[in-house]
């Protein structure tokens, strides 16, 4: 025999408690928030003084925006010129909390790749190798994760990594990284950075070629044109 009213007076505990802890959770949250907002010169600045801390937010939209903030800090412009204490600094903070993420969410792939480019500015290149190989692996097919691991490793020399011109891989790094090549080839938005690393690194030249070479003969034409149009204008720059 059902109970008149207990049901409605569970649904209404139940919120109740979400409420609660809702508003529990509401000052991390905002903190997450506002730290999002901060430029990298103003948290290389606090840097200088003392060691970042990221709140412990538990949405993922704001963990996704904290993280793809660490890409950025520790692969952008401000960590070429920051001091080496606060870059240290940086780079702790950012690996404790693409850690704190990877504990409920073990295949968030930008975590790991927040955790490579840490482990690697601190030093651990065969940790750094293994987390950017996590990376890989759990958001193979994402193109702007794909253009991310490709800025760190190729473009930024992230990492001291063997790459081979000819057609075999020379490891799974290797490998991984050719892959990623190929999915930022399908996005015209992604091409420019291809162009990028073309001008760039020259000693990668041919590496980067083979890798195209795989693609559809579609997006090799789209790659080859956008490139031959930035080698022209940087031969009509040099003129003038």
């Amino acid at each position: 025999m059902q109970t008149p009213g207990l049901m409605p007076l569970a649904l209404s505990a139940g919120f109740g408690g979400i409420f609660v802890v809702a508003l529990w959770l509401l000052p991390a949250e905002l903190a997450g928030q506002r730290q999002v907002g901060r430029g990298a010169t103003s948290i290389y600045l606090q840097a200088l003084g003392s060691v970042p801390e990221f709140a412990a937010v538990r949405s993922w939209r704001v963990q996704q925006a904290q993280l793809t903030g660490c890409d950025d800090l520790l692969a952008g412009p401000s960590a070429k010129i920051a001091d080496p204490q606060a870059m240290h600094r940086v780079a702790g903070a950012c690996l404790k909390r693409a850690d704190e993420v990877l504990r409920s969410s073990p295949t968030a792939a930008i975590a790991h790749l927040v955790r490579a480019q840490a482990l690697a500015f601190l030093g651990r290149s065969v940790d750094a190798e293994s987390a950017l190989l996590l990376a890989q692996k759990t958001a193979p097919h994402e193109g702007w994760l794909a253009a991310r691991r490709l800025r760190f490793v190729l473009l930024n020399n992230g990492l001291d990594v063997p790459l081979t011109g000819g057609t075999a891989p020379a490891s799974e790094i290797d490998l991984a990284l050719r892959a990623d090549v190929l999915t930022v080839l399908q996005i015209d938005d992604y091409l420019p950075l291809l162009v990028q690393l073309y001008q760039r690194q020259t000693d990668r030249r041919a590496w980067l070629l083979a890798a195209v070479e795989k693609a559809p003969i579609a997006r090799k034409r789209a790659f080859l044109a956008l490139l031959r149009g930035a080698l022209r204008g940087a031969s009509n720059g040099g003129r003038g």
